[in-house]
């Protein structure tokens, strides 16, 4: 039996067809075990993340909101053991707040917008897809 992707292509299509009236943030963090051994080192890498993103948001109340979510939920512990990356959405002023495990690392980054980035997620959708070769 072929593992079953983090993500199906339906929910993907829905994700990507979400519209926000505000922005919203889009958040892909390298979770990965192997590279980040202690939680100490993955909440340093996180945070530093989060800090570079606060810099950008302009003060932007719900923008800010949103990555202190972020930071909460990624403090609040991760099960590591198959999660090697996190696919994080959050749009504070509609309520918004969606989290994909991934079981492949991913590049750390946050980024915001009218609408989800879900790149890092077509790639772990495309990695479990079943190909049969002649």
């Amino acid at each position: 039996m072929a593992p079953r992707p983090p993500i199906t292509r339906e929910e993907l299509r829905a994700l990507a067809c979400h519209r926000s009236a505000s922005v919203m943030t889009s958040c892909s963090l390298d979770v990965d075990g192997r590279r980040f051994v202690r939680p100490q080192d993955l909440q340093r890498s996180v945070d530093a993340a989060l800090r570079r993103a606060r810099d950008r948001t302009g003060g932007d109340r719900s923008l800010l909101a949103d990555l202190d979510r972020i930071g909460a939920f990624v403090r609040g512990g991760i099960d590591r053991s198959a999660t090697r990356g996190l696919a994080i959405f959050a749009d504070d002023a509609a309520g918004f707040w969606h989290v994909v495990a991934l079981p492949c690392p991913v590049p750390t980054h946050i980024s915001f917008g009218p609408s989800p980035s879900i790149g890092p997620l077509e790639v772990a959708v495309a990695d479990h897809e079943p190909i049969g070769v002649l």
